[in-house]
C-alpha cells in the first residue's frame, strides 16, 4: 500500500508541475502577444497623430519655454528608444535618431524607428 501511495504522490506532483509549467508558458505567450498588440496600437495612434499635423506646422510652439511639435515628436522616439533598451534581452542595435531633425519627414522616421525596435524587442 504504501509503493502505491509513493506511486500517486509523485504522479500528482508531477501532473501538477507539467500542466503548472504549461500554465506558466501559456501565460508568458499571452504576455507577449498582448504587449505587441499594444505596442502596434501605440505605434498607429501616435504615428497617425503626427501624420495629420501639417509639414509647416511642426515648428509650432504652444508657448516660448515649450518643444515645438517637431520637438516633441522626437523626443518621443528618443524616450521610447531608451525604456525599451532597458528590457535588455537579445541585443538589438538602436536606432540613431538625431534631436535636431525635427521635420515632419524625420520626425515620422524617428517614431517609425522607436517603434520598429521595440517590437523587434518584444518578439
Amino acid at each position: 500500500m504504501t509503493m502505491l501511495r509513493a506511486t500517486i504522490v509523485v504522479f500528482t506532483f508531477g501532473a501538477i508541475a507539467l500542466f503548472g509549467a504549461n500554465r506558466a508558458h501559456t501565460q508568458t505567450v499571452s504576455l507577449q502577444a498582448e504587449l505587441l498588440k499594444d505596442r502596434s496600437a501605440l505605434k498607429t495612434t501616435v504615428h497617425g497623430i503626427a501624420d495629420e499635423m501639417p509639414a509647416d506646422k511642426y515648428g509650432f510652439r504652444p508657448t516660448q519655454a515649450q518643444q515645438t511639435f517637431g520637438e516633441r515628436t522626437v523626443h518621443i522616439a528618443i524616450v521610447n528608444v531608451a525604456l525599451l533598451s532597458t528590457l535588455g534581452g537579445t541585443p538589438i542595435p538602436q536606432p540613431a535618431i538625431d534631436p535636431k531633425a525635427t521635420t515632419k519627414d524625420a520626425a515620422l522616421k524617428a517614431l517609425d524607428d522607436s517603434f520598429d525596435y521595440g517590437m523587434a524587442l518584444l518578439k
